[in-house]
């Protein structure tokens, strides 16, 4: 798969592709577990996979995301993002929704915990999507023919979210729909699904993901007050070390929930 490489915070990230034992111990691990697809709540999933990182601190081209004054956003400052803005990096957003710097002090102190989970800092990883105002979106992925000519689609997409939990139970439970080419449902997942939840105050985070064999073509993402940040997608079915058991966790665990 050819995709443009940008600087450290918007990039395609490439990785020698894995090895048929390797695929084939996910088929069986998968197969194992009943399912072509699973959901996971670890970023290490994608290590050592061909993959692509966008944290929305930069922009499409590689730029720095700034106000409209070309000012670095101020914490509660948002500025529209175009719905192509990330099109050449393989995904787009319907509709159209904002970046912004939340500012929210207890959202600081989770993003600051992710960014050291990504190795960045908190400097480099203060913008996120889709704003307060945006509670409904969805991220199409983009598919098509590497410079093999062998055809692709995105077979995994994870990412973070923090979600205000304001103490009650006034705010709903975030939702995750993940539908594969030809929008048809694979499944549903909600915040409160993850095994991996930790709390700064009245901000929960983790990370939450999905592989499916046989391709994602959309993510919709329905929140009340939420953000997410470091999307992470790739079209190789092929873990590192530790993905063969974020896999078989994360589908095991799911069957048990039903």
């Amino acid at each position: 798969m050819q995709r443009a490489n940008f600087s450290a915070q918007a990039r395609s990230i490439h990785f020698p592709l894995a090895s048929f034992a390797a695929l084939g111990a996910i088929a069986m691990m998968v197969g194992a577990a009943g399912t072509a697809e699973a959901a996971f709540f670890d970023k290490s999933f994608f290590d050592g996979l061909d993959r692509t990182d966008i944290t929305f601190d930069l922009d499409g081209s590689g730029a720095a995301v700034v106000s409209d004054d070309l000012d670095p956003l101020i914490p509660g400052e948002t500025r529209a993002m175009p719905a192509n803005e990330y099109a050449n990096m393989g995904v787009t957003f319907d509709p159209a929704v904002r970046w912004v710097n939340d500012g929210n002090a207890n959202f600081d102190g989770a993003l600051q915990v992710i960014s050291e989970a990504m190795g960045m800092s908190l400097e480099d990883n203060e913008i996120s999507i889709p704003s307060v105002n945006v509670d409904n979106f969805t991220m199409n992925f983009v598919g098509g023919v590497d410079a093999r000519g062998v055809a692709f689609s995105t077979r995994a997409v994870g990412f973070w979210m923090i979600n205000n939990n304001d103490g009650t139970s006034q705010v709903p439970d975030p939702t995750i729909t993940f539908r594969d080419t030809l929008g048809q449902v694979i499944e549903i997942v909600s915040f409160s699904d993850s095994t991996s939840i930790q709390t700064v105050g009245v901000a929960d985070y983790t990370f939450i993901g999905l592989f499916s064999q046989n391709g994602i073509g959309s993510v919709e993402i329905n929140k009340d007050a939420a953000i997410i940040d470091n999307l992470i997608f790739s079209s190789v079915p092929a873990p590192g070390a530790g993905a063969l058991g974020v896999i078989a966790i994360g589908a095991l665990t799911r069957r048990r929930r039903r």
